[in-house]
C-alpha cells in the first residue's frame, strides 16, 4: 500500500529514529467527515492494509536483526488501522442513533451494534488464524507463496464478513432476516421482541416457545420438560402455570422417537387399572388389566416375550386355573389397612396422608377422599 512505503524506507534506521520518522510520515486513513460511499471504500482499504501487514510479518526472517523493531512498528500500524475501523463502526452507530425518531428504531440500533461486534470478533479470529498459518517455522512453502495463499483465502472469505462493503450495504437499511428464516415458527418471538428470558434456565434467547400462559421456554428446556414429564407421572401432561402445553404446538421441535414415546406414556397414564409385565426386570406397560377373574386373558410382552395374567398380574397360567393371591402384595395391603393408608380408587396405589385435609390427588391425577376412598367431591366429606 502507498502509505506503507515511508515505513519500508526506514527499516535500516534505529528504533527511536523509526518512531520519530513514523510520526511525521505515517498518516492513518481517517477523515473528519465523509459520505457513506467513501466510508465503505475506506473500510475496504483498511482491510486490505491489514492483509498487507500480515504478508509483511510472514516475510520476516527469524535471523533478521531488525525483526523485533519491525514487529513493533507493524503492531503500531495495526493499532491505527483498527482505530480507523472502530471509528467507521462508531460513525454508523451514530448515524443510526441520529436518525432514530421512533421507539421501533432502537431494535435497528441494537442489531447494528451486535452485527458490528460479531464482525469485529470474526475478523480478529481470522487474523489470528492467518498469523499462525503464515509463520515461516510452521509453513512448508516459501514466504511469497504462503502470503499469496493467505491473501487468497482471506479474499474468498471476505464477502461473508458482516462488515465488508457489499454486506454492509445490504445490512444498513434494516436488521437481518437470517434468524427468522432458520428458526421454526413455533420458536419465533412475538413482534417487537428481540430476546426473551427462558422461564427454566433464565437465559436470554432469540428463539423460544411461548406457552399458553405466556411464559417462554428455549428449545432445550421445552424438550427437557416433556422428557421429565414422561419419567414423572405427577408432571404429566406437561404444564406451565397449571395450563397444559399441547403436544401439537411443540411437535416441530421434538424428535419422532420422543413423540412416539410421549404417545405411549399418554396411553399408559390415562389407563385407570394398568397391567405391567410380570417380569420384574422388564415391567413394560401391557394395557388395561381385567376387572374380574372371569374376564381375564393372557397378554404377552413384546419386549421380553413373557406372558402375564391380566387379572392377578402374575405369570400367565391356564385359564381354568384360579388366580393365586400374591403373598407379598397381601402383606403390604394388610400393613396399609393396619396403618390407616388408603388405596387410590383409580390406580390402586397405596397413599399415606401425613397432614392436611382429606382431599387427595394421586400421581395418576385422580382425586379422591382419604376418609372414605370415594371420588372427590362426591363424598359426604367434600
Amino acid at each position: 500500500m502507498a502509505w506503507l512505503k515511508p515505513v519500508n524506507a526506514l527499516i535500516s534506521t534505529s528504533y527511536p529514529q523509526l518512531l520519530l520518522a513514523l510520526g511525521s510520515s505515517y498518516h492513518p486513513p481517517t477523515q473528519p467527515t465523509m459520505s457513506e460511499e467513501n466510508e465503505l471504500v475506506l473500510e475496504a482499504t483498511a482491510h486490505m492494509q491489514l492483509l498487507d501487514l500480515e504478508d509483511r510479518r510472514a516475510e520476516l526472517m527469524p535471523d533478521d536483526p531488525t525483526r523485533s523493531e519491525l514487529e513493533i512498528t507493524y503492531d503500531i500500524i495495526e493499532v491505527d488501522i483498527q482505530a480507523t475501523l472502530q471509528s467507521i463502526r462508531d460513525r454508523r452507530i451514530a448515524r443510526a442513533i441520529h436518525g432514530a425518531g421512533r421507539a421501533a428504531d432502537s431494535l435497528l440500533i441494537n442489531t447494528i451494534a451486535q452485527n458490528e461486534l460479531r464482525a469485529q470478533n470474526e475478523r480478529e479470529r481470522l487474523l489470528r488464524l492467518s498469523r499462525r498459518s503464515s509463520r515461516p517455522s510452521e509453513s512448508s512453502s516459501s514466504p511469497g507463496s504462503s502470503s499469496s495463499s493467505d491473501r487468497s483465502s482471506a479474499s474468498d472469505s471476505e464477502p461473508s464478513d458482516p462488515s465488508s462493503p457489499s454486506s454492509s450495504i445490504s445490512r444498513l437499511p434494516g436488521p437481518s432476516k437470517r434468524t427468522e428464516v432458520n428458526v421454526p415458527p413455533v420458536l419465533r418471538l412475538p413482534d417487537g421482541r428481540d430476546t426473551v428470558e427462558c422461564i427454566i434456565c433464565s437465559d436470554l434467547t432469540a428463539a423460544a416457545y411461548q406457552a399458553p400462559c405466556g411464559c417462554f421456554y428455549d428449545r432445550n428446556c421445552i424438550i427437557k420438560l416433556f422428557t421429565k414429564a414422561m419419567d414423572d407421572e405427577s408432571m404429566f401432561p406437561p404444564r406451565c402455570c397449571t395450563q397444559i402445553i399441547p403436544l401439537d404446538q411443540v411437535r416441530p421441535i421434538l424428535s419422532s422417537e420422543l413423540i412416539q414415546t410421549f404417545k405411549q406414556k399418554e396411553t399408559e397414564f390415562s389407563t385407570p387399572n394398568r397391567l405391567y409385565c410380570s417380569n420384574r426386570a422388564c415391567s413394560s406397560f401391557l394395557g388395561g388389566a381385567a376387572t374380574t377373574e372371569r374376564g381375564k386373558t393372557t397378554m404377552m410382552c413384546s419386549t421380553c416375550l413373557i406372558s402375564t395374567c391380566s387379572f392377578c398380574k402374575g405369570v400367565a397360567h391356564a385359564a381354568h386355573v384360579p388366580c393365586k393371591n400374591d403373598a407379598a402384595a397381601q402383606q403390604v395391603l394388610t400393613l396399609g389397612t393396619q396403618s390407616g393408608w388408603m388405596a387410590c380408587p383409580s390406580c390402586h396405589h397405596l397413599v399415606e396422608k401425613t397432614g392436611g385435609c382429606n382431599h387427595m390427588v394421586c400421581r395418576c391425577r385422580n382425586q379422591f377422599c382419604y376418609a372414605c376412598g370415594t371420588q372427590w367431591p362426591s363424598c359426604r366429606h367434600g
